[in-house]
Parts: structure tokens; sequence; C-alpha cells
């Protein structure tokens, strides 16, 4: 058998150096301009990426591309990895489909219901819909639909290799659901992220579609290899900022952004972790400018090193609430030109710190 596992991105990225992957840009209509294979040609929902996601590569593949035994679908920064951590060669996945029929994601068993769930992260009304639409077009389907729903794992990201009749079959079902689900979906008031609510939407549907058919699935450890690209995005954007000491901008630019686009914070797009504590930074440094206090930007200019000093700095305080004054303490506040306003920011945002204490060492 031959295969192709299509990496989906809408930006560039550092490509595989492996024959088995191929990049396929989707949003081209309204995209960059880039060195990739698109979803714009052919017969193609391209310009109905804000709302479908990845699955316009979905839709161009199963339109368009006739080549190779079996499809299989990733992301420029989440992959399929084999039992040593390495991404899957086309042996591999060979091997494995000789057993099972799809390769999904991994599928974490989670303390709520997959409605449950949804409702939390996104509009409800819209997964009942679908659940009408299911009733009507494909009824043989709703059984499977309502287990789902109450259902406490679900696949995501819309990762999937499987035989090319297979994924066709999957496509058929799939868009003919969306498409009569946008009568009933009102996504006017949604912001960026949650317009694109029917890739959200199938992210569901897949475990519907492999549990109503009786597939045997592969669950595959997935790897995230890079930030997402709007989270890196976001993170120059604010260091230019701060670069030029425009805290206040830098603040502002922060919280209407991750309004906008609240999935840059999740710990699979912001995957250091340092969002909570560049919220805590660029308020520090805003406060101290507005006082005039001696302080955080007197340590560097660089976000990135204002990170480190600003980890060590809770390092330090962590310390003195459990061991009190230590050479380390010493050296350190040596050192540098600790605000009042840094440490209490701090210790406010630290949950296993004796504060007490610290305060009486440090302003007694």
């Amino acid at each position: 058998m031959t295969a192709t596992i299509f990496v989906m991105t809408h930006k560039k990225y550092d490509e595989l150096q492996d024959s088995l992957y191929r990049t396929l840009q989707v949003g081209k209509t309204a995209g960059e301009s880039l060195p990739y294979l698109g979803d714009d040609t052919g017969e193609n929902i391209s310009d109905q990426n804000p709302f479908y996601g990845e699955l316009t590569g979905y839709y161009w593949i199963w339109k368009n591309y006739k080549a190779d035994d079996v499809i299989g679908v990733c992301h420029y920064r989440r992959y399929f990895l084999n039992d040593k951590g390495q991404f899957m060669n086309e042996g591999e996945l060979q091997q494995i489909l000789a057993e099972y029929d799809v390769i999904v994601s991994d599928a974490p068993v989670s303390s709520q219901t997959n409605s449950e769930r949804y409702k939390e992260s996104h509009n409800i009304k819209d997964l009942l819909a679908v659940g009408d639409v299911i009733s009507r077009l494909t009824p043989e389907y709703k059984d499977s639909f309502d287990y789902m729903m109450q259902e406490k794992r679900s696949y995501y990201a819309n990762l999937l290799i499987t035989r090319h009749e297979l994924f066709n079959s999957y496509c058929d079902w799939l868009f003919a659901i969306l498409k009569e689900s946008e009568k009933s979906i009102d996504v006017s008031g949604y912001d960026s992220y949650h317009r694109r609510v029917y890739g959200f939407l199938s992210e569901f549907l897949l475990m519907v579609w492999i549990h109503k058919n009786g597939l045997k699935p592969y669950e595959s450890r997935i790897g995230i290899v890079a930030e997402k690209a709007e989270t890196m995005e976001l993170k120059n954007a604010l260091a230019e900022l701060v670069r030029s000491q425009a805290y206040s901008n830098a603040r502002k630019l922060f919280y209407d952004y991750t309004a906008d686009r609240p999935d840059v914070r999740l710990p699979i797009s912001d995957i250091r972790g340092e969002f909570p504590l560049i919220e805590q930074i660029l308020y520090i440094l805003e406060l101290e400018q507005q006082q005039q206090v001696v302080g955080l930007a007197q340590v560097s200019a660089d976000l990135k090193e204002q990170l480190i000093y600003y980890c060590r700095l809770r390092e330090i305080l962590q310390m003195l609430g459990e061991q009190g004054i230590t050479p380390e303490c010493q050296e350190f506040f040596a050192q540098h030109s600790v605000s009042v306003i840094a440490v209490e920011v701090a210790l406010r945002n630290m949950e296993k710190v004796n504060a007490d204490r610290v305060r009486q060492i440090l302003f007694a």
C-alpha cells in the first residue's frame, strides 16, 4: 500500500524531511502566499476556513486527491508518534493498519461527559443542532451520537490515518451533516476562535462515526512539536512593546488578543506555560512605570530575560518562606533591585508559599 500524510498548516513551518508527509496549506484562498500545495484548487471550500478550520483540507483531499491507498491528516505542530516517541513512519502505519481500521489520537478519560465539556467551551446549541440533523439525515447514527454525548472520552484535533476508501466514506457522511447543520447554526456573534465551530463539531463526530461503523481504532500518542503560530505571534508582539517600554499597550494587546483567541492560552498552545507569568510581568512593569519605581525594567528590556528573572524571583520567595534568609537569597537581593510591587504580585500568584513569613522578612 502507498500512503500520504497531509500536514495541515496556515503558516510557514519547518517541514519534516520524509516523503510520507506532504504539506497542505488550508484556507489558502484568503491566506498568506506560501510555497505549499493549497486547498484552493479544483473543487474546494477554501474560503470557508474561518468556519471549518483544517476541514477545508479534508474537503480538498476528499474531492481532488485520488492517489495512495492510505490517507492521513496531521498538523504542522501535532504528529502521530511511535512507541519510541518518534514520528510515525510508513512501515509503522502500514503495520498498524494491517490490524486496525483507523489511527486516531489518544483519548484520555475526562471527569466530564463530552456534552458537558462542549457546553463549557462552546455553544451547546450547535452540538444539539447536529444531533437533530443526524436524526433526520442518517438516523442510524443517532444511537451512537447519543452514546457519545454521555461518553467521557473523545478524539481531538481531527487527526486521522486510514485507508482511502474509509477516508472518503467518512467525508461523505461528515460534510453532509455539517452542510445541513449550517442552516441551524448562527456564527455571526462568534469571535474568530469560536467561529471555527464546524472544526470543533467534527472532533466529536469522528468518534460517532467510528462507533457506529464498528471500526477498530488505534489510539496513538500525539507529539506537539511547537507552539501554536498565533501564540508565538502574540509573544513576539508583546516582546516588541516591552522593548519599547509601552507596557500599558502591551497589557491591552494581551487582553484584547486573548479575548478574541482564548485558544492561544491553552496548555496545548502555550506549551511552555509562559502566558500566566507574562501576564504578571506586564502588570508589574506597568505599575512600576506608573509609580516610577526601579525594578523589573532595569533587569532587561527583553521579555525572555525578564521571564527568566521573574521565575528566579519566585524561587527565591519560595525559599524565603521555607528556610528564611539563606546566602542564596542574600546574594539575589544584593544583585537586584526588587520592588515591593514585584514581590506582592508574585506572592499573590503563588499557591504554596508562606507569604506572611516572606513579608515579615523583607518588609519588617
